[in-house]
């Protein structure tokens, strides 16, 4: 075991002795590596305290994921004991760490353990470290800045952040001004244009991110002009090559900060140097991808209240949707369903009663919430890709509707999406099922509009309009009847939550009230308790969801193709007057 220790002492010598470039992992990979295979013995403190030390990982400042402590484990998987294990440090450990902290001489190792033991003394001794420790930590990190002896710069920047919140928490107004111009020093040192993760950093820090930091006049003057003549360097037109996204990181900041100063005009003045930029980059792309540009311009100029210029992007993306549309290429496959299969389930599905069938079909059509994520879970193991990627909704002309995220992000707009897809493959079994019940039972508008009325949210003076509306569907006048069937099932929601006693107004933009939209009725809590969550995310997703079908919202505002108008969609409908012919009032039931 001495001999172990022995080599350690030797690794950490040369460290010290050599004062260059390294990094964390270098250390703990070096004393890892002086066990040889062969080697049996009980593994001695400082073994475990040295690898362990080196092999903590920093959390970031605003997101520490829930942890009490800044230093979280290397890995931590489901079923393994994560590593290394705050829970396995000791105060003697610590104590270990205190003397290392004082007596290294390279900044790395230094700022290591000294972060260690103030950050972890707490929790593991039960009373806090000595602010010398915080202290040493900040000085350690301004000489690893000063002498670069980290093999990573944006590692030092890490750091500095790291060093600028411990100054500010312990109040030290004399260790803040050291780390501020250590900052400034360390950037003016190493950025590079093209290289956005070694420049901003001082303006972020100083100007935006922590307004108790001192910045003399002066100082803002260097911070802001050096952003601006950056700014300025990205948008030259002779720059070669043309780099826009370094344009937009550099406009961000100054919008942020003019923002800050009530300064509006210089806000649109760089906010509209970062737009010629990719404006010029869009010229020369695709449409698809100069219309992702421009998005996220328009979505710039919304946020810092540009109005009038969010509407001129969003013309030029209208008028880019064409092209978009033309640029998608279709992606088609085959699936064979055997005929004796399908006849057996239509059979299942249409034996008994009128009553039975129907009420089945309303049962059955109800895509399942849980079988939905299911998919999306197979689906993202088959093609984990696709899972990750942002997913941007157009409609007929290639305007984007809607974006869904990432699975892990936005699990809600992957399973609408996913449901859409769903209601779309049963489209077929659906109306095979349905063609054979109205046959079988001689099916009229008025046998089906006295079914669906008997239900209290259907009033007796719009029974008429239903029968018309069913009328129109059996006769396969898709259109019309779409544009009947759907006031019909908004005004049956809407009567619905008025029995319900749930509120169906809502304040009118010029005084006095107005009628919430079916989106607005479907949020509803009473109606979310009385049908459930699986229930009205279908609801949603058919009728007033952009993610899915949005039926209510195509039809009505006149977005939906004439070619869209078909028993995939009718069928739809009718389900959902099934689905609400089911209620019942209390005293029926």
């Amino acid at each position: 075991m001495s001999d172990i220790i022995a080599e350690i002492q030797k690794v950490l010598a040369e460290y010290d002795s050599d004062i260059k470039p390294i990094t964390e992992y270098d250390v703990s990979d070096r004393i890892c590596k002086l066990l040889g295979k062969d080697y049996t013995s009980e593994l001695p403190m400082q073994w475990n305290a040295e690898t362990w030390a080196f092999a903590f990982q920093e959390s970031k400042l605003e997101d520490n994921k829930g942890r009490s402590t800044f230093y979280g484990p290397l890995r931590a998987l489901i079923g393994y004991d994560e590593y290394p294990s705050i829970g396995k440090i000791t105060p003697e450990i610590i104590d270990y760490w205190t003397d290392r902290a004082t007596s290294s001489r390279h900044p790395v190792l230094k700022t290591r353990y000294a972060d260690l033991v103030w950050d972890l003394s707490k929790k593991v001794k039960g009373a806090p470290a000595s602010h010398t420790m915080a202290q040493q930590v900040i000085d350690s990190t301004i000489e690893m800045a000063w002498l670069q002896c980290h093999k990573y710069k944006t590692t030092i920047i890490r750091r500095l952040r790291r060093a600028l919140s411990l100054s500010l928490s312990l109040g030290d107004d004399e260790s803040v001004a050291r780390v501020r111009d250590a900052v400034i020093v360390y950037e003016d040192a190493v950025a590079e244009d093209d290289k956005e993760a070694l420049w901003g950093f001082s303006f972020d820090m100083l100007l935006l991110d922590n307004p108790k930091v001192k910045v003399s006049e002066d100082i803002r003057l260097k911070l802001v002009g050096d952003l601006e003549a950056r700014l300025g360097r990205f948008a030259a037109p002779d720059r070669i090559p043309r780099n826009p996204w370094g344009a937009e990181d550099a406009a961000m900041r100054l919008a942020r900060h003019y923002r800050k100063e009530g300064r509006a005009e210089d806000v649109r003045r760089v906010l509209l140097v970062y737009e010629q930029c990719f404006q010029s980059f869009a010229a020369q792309a695709s449409a698809m991808q100069a219309s992702a540009w421009l998005r996220g311009i328009h979505a710039v100029f919304a946020d810092f209240g540009l109005a009038d210029d969010a509407r001129r992007i969003a013309v030029q993306l209208r008028e880019l949707g064409p092209r978009c549309t033309s640029e998608m290429k279709p992606v088609t496959f085959t699936t064979t369903i055997p005929e004796e299969e399908m006849r057996k389930y239509i059979e299942v599905m249409t034996e008994g009663s009128l009553h039975d069938s129907l009420l089945r079909v309303a049962a059955k059509y109800f895509p399942d919430r849980s079988v939905i994520e299911e998919q999306l879970s197979e689906l993202a193991e088959a093609a984990p890709l696709m899972s990750h990627l942002t997913i941007i909704l157009q409609d007929h002309k290639g305007r984007p509707v809607a974006s869904v995220d990432d699975i892990d992000s936005d699990l809600d707009g992957r399973v609408a999406m996913q449901m859409s897809h769903s209601m779309k493959f049963s489209a077929m079994s659906m109306r095979l099922v349905l063609a054979e019940i109205f046959r079988r039972n001689n099916v009229t508008a008025q046998v089906l509009a006295e079914y669906i009325c008997r239900s209290p949210v259907f009033e007796e003076g719009r029974c008429q309009m239903l029968e018309h509306g069913l009328q129109l569907y059996l006769s396969g006048d898709h259109l019309a009847s779409a544009h009947v069937l759907i006031p019909c099932i908004e005004n049956a929601f809407r009567l619905m939550l008025e029995k319900l006693r749930g509120d169906v107004l809502k304040p009118a933009r010029n005084g006095g009230m107005q009628l919430k939209t079916l989106d607005e009725l479907l949020r509803s809590p009473k109606l979310l308790e009385f049908f459930g969550e699986d229930r009205i995310l279908y609801f949603r997703v058919l009728l007033t969801d952009q993610r899915g079908w949005n039926l209510r919202n195509d039809v009505c505002h006149g977005l939906t193709v004439p070619e869209a108008f078909g028993t995939a969609m009718t069928d739809r409908l009718l389900h959902v007057l099934l689905c609400l012919a089911q209620v019942r009032a209390k005293q029926q039931a």
